[in-house]
């Protein structure tokens, strides 16, 4: 091939973008080519010395051959264009950036020179060289505008639509990333780092299911990709759904099982989703490779309670405590064991230490949201054992600390309501809203203080307003129906009912509401058909089995479905004293004692302060003789707090156990 074809090919390939040449020896000075003026040949040849100077290392011999070219060829953007990028090869910004811009002012619509001028900024951008934000958004604004302008010479260019991408995402400009990246991944689908970026443009513009579909067609591509599978298990966890999340973390684990942190993330991940069995299973593993890791053994403690395995919950509770002898963490993960044992006097005993110590830190988290965190369960183990002055300083202290969270006005307003000052649980309501506060938890309990109080017409009015205020929130439906039924407006507590139950259809708790209704008014018939209605919803919702239990075991019918029923309920919450009681009565009118004593000491202990659980109480003791202690249930439910006894039928069993 002789030397003038050769440099035409060589023309050719500057003209197209190459960007690198091949070559070895040196150059002959070329004859002119034939329609070549002779500055135009000597420029030419100046280019492809240039090539070799570059690739046999010799930088400044390079750029001085460029330099020769265009002083001859001086109309020539193309060779400028070579020069900005041979420096930009060599990472001399502000050369490329001088050598690009003299190129464009010869020839605008240069692609070369727009491609060399918007990939020197993308890289000053991500380099951190701009200095302050607004130069930085400068500077990415000026790469995109170069780099768009070259993208038609670039087409098929997969760098260049990443870099746009990235860009793009950079200014926070989502939809146009969503544009480039979307079509780049259409084009190429192999690509994972253009699906990345996409999922990230389709997360930054606030659609996440978008997002998701993309990082799952991109793992399925690409299956073993770490950071997509995190990314996902995120968005899912985002998303509520905590079965995918767990999955996919499972596959993340199995790419790094040495991260524990990872597979504390899987277990968090598999309790949300309902699987704590599984996720104690999995932190019993990390604990076996980390047994002195407080936040292994923490997170143990919560999968342990959580799968039922209350006492190994308390085990990992106290090492967390013995490898952190001053910190909250231990106290307060032991507390929600015994929460769930429902032994509240444990949980004063452990809290309100930790309390003290937490308010003399010096450290301000530990003053400021763990504090709030531990008066909380505090103030509840207060309520539980019928301590209500001081469930209510607790819940000030709560509230003071916590900025004013409107819950421990809740919480107070709740305590006021139990211990029947009905007055300070309305005032609270009020209050709140003088303040501004509009919760409608305050408003159902400020409805049920004003109906103790005999202002029912007052409960059901302010009920009716949230209800046409909030149509969307099914808990002031239920206040309303439950205000009107205890005041025995029970076909207008239905309707509100039947009204509901067409907007929540699949919602458990509108028909157990209804059998609620029906059972306090003497329509046992209908309350069991419609606790059974729950039922079908949700076969393991407690609360339904416990009361349908109850209902039959207190008429004494049916007494074997009955206590079948309760001990469904106690399926799901073993140690609940509610349900103990329950069965225990139960057990009472079958005529069981010994079985039905068991159950009701342990529901006596735990709820002193329930006059019907005391009631049940001294009836199984007088019925097994123990007259003494039996007398003293029965003045426990005469000094509790009153609901649902027959207070001059209780003062006659004492009085005949005291004539015995």
């Amino acid at each position: 091939m002789n030397r003038v074809i050769v440099s035409f090919l060589l023309i050719a390939g500057l003209a197209s973008g190459a960007t690198t040449l091949a070559s070895t020896g040196s150059l002959p000075q070329p004859a002119p080519a034939p329609g070549l003026v002779p500055s135009k040949a000597e420029a030419y040849f100046e280019f492809l010395r240039g090539r070799q100077l570059e690739g046999e290392g010799d930088i400044d011999g390079a750029v001085r051959a460029l330099q020769r070219a265009i002083e001859l060829d001086a109309s020539s953007g193309e060779l400028r264009a070579e020069l900005a990028a041979l420096y930009a090869r060599q990472s001399r910004a502000p050369e490329a950036i001088k050598a690009g811009e003299a190129a464009l002012e010869v020839d605008p619509d240069n692609a070369e020179a727009h491609w060399v001028l918007g990939s020197v900024y993308a890289a000053m951008s991500r380099s951190g060289e701009t200095g302050a934000d607004s130069q930085r958004g400068d500077v990415v604004a000026k790469a995109i505008d170069h780099l768009e302008k070259a993208q038609p010479e670039r087409r098929y260019d997969v760098g260049l639509s990443l870099t746009l991408g990235r860009l793009h995402l950079a200014a926070r400009n989502y939809t146009r990333a969503i544009e480039t990246l979307g079509a780049l991944v259409q084009q190429e689908p192999g690509v994972v780092e253009a699906g990345w970026l996409l999922s990230q443009a389709y997360q930054g513009a606030g659609q996440r299911a978008e997002a998701i579909r993309v990082l799952e067609t991109l793992l399925a591509v690409q299956p073993d990709f770490y950071r997509g599978m995190l990314t996902l298990a995120e968005l899912y966890e985002q998303s509520g759904e905590w079965d995918k999340a767990a999955a996919t973390l499972g596959r993340a684990v199995d790419v790094n099982p040495r991260f524990a942190e990872l597979r504390l993330r899987q277990a968090t991940a598999l309790m949300n989703a309902g699987q704590a069995t599984q996720a104690r299973d999995l932190l019993r593993s990390v604990a076996r490779e980390r047994p002195t890791e407080p936040n292994v053994l923490y997170a143990l403690s919560e999968a342990e309670r959580e799968a039922g395995s209350l006492d190994e919950a308390e085990a990992a509770a106290r090492r967390v405590m013995a490898l952190e002898p001053t910190g909250l963490r231990g106290p307060y993960v032991l507390a929600r064991v015994f929460e769930r044992r429902h032994d509240a006097a444990q949980v004063v005993a452990l809290l309100e230490p930790a309390v003290a110590r937490a308010a003399a830190s010096e450290d301000a988290e530990t003053q400021g949201r763990q504090l709030v965190t531990l008066l909380a369960h505090l103030g509840f183990a207060y309520v539980d054992l019928g301590d209500y002055d001081r469930a209510v300083d607790v819940f000030e202290r709560a509230k003071t600390s916590s900025g004013g969270d409107v819950s421990f006005d809740v919480y107070q307003a709740q305590a006021y309501l139990s211990a029947r000052r009905y007055d300070r649980a309305i005032e609270i309501g009020r209050a709140a809203r003088a303040r501004g506060v509009d919760d409608p938890r305050l408003a159902r309990l400020e409805a049920q203080a004003l109906l103790q109080a005999g202002r029912a017409d007052e409960a059901v009015a302010l009920l009716q307003r949230e209800v046409e205020r909030r149509p969307e929130r099914l808990d002031v439906h239920l206040g309303l129906a439950n205000v009107l039924g205890e005041s025995n407006r029970v076909d207008e507590a239905l309707a509100v009912l039947d009204a509901a139950g067409q907007r929540f259809s699949q919602d458990v708790d509108v028909p157990f509401q209804r059998g609620v209704v029906l059972e306090r008014n003497g329509r046992y018939g209908e309350a069991e058909a419609a606790f059974r209605q729950a039922l079908e919803l949700d076969a393991t919702h407690g609360p339904s089995l416990n009361y349908l239990g109850y209902m039959l075991a207190d008429r004494g019918q049916r007494l074997d479905e009955a206590i079948g029923f309760v001990e469904r309920a106690l399926q799901t919450d073993p140690l609940n004293p509610s349900y103990l009681d329950s069965l225990g009565w139960a057990y009472f009118k079958r005529g069981d004692l010994k079985k039905a004593r068991t159950l009701l000491d342990k529901a006596a202990a735990a709820l002193p302060r329930n006059s019907v659980v005391q009631d049940h109480h001294g009836d199984v003791l007088a019925a097994q003789g123990d007259a003494q202690r039996a007398i003293a249930a029965w003045e426990r439910a005469l000094a509790g707090d009153g609901e649902d006894i027959d207070r001059e039928a209780v003062a006659r069993k004492i009085a005949d156990a005291r004539r015995k």
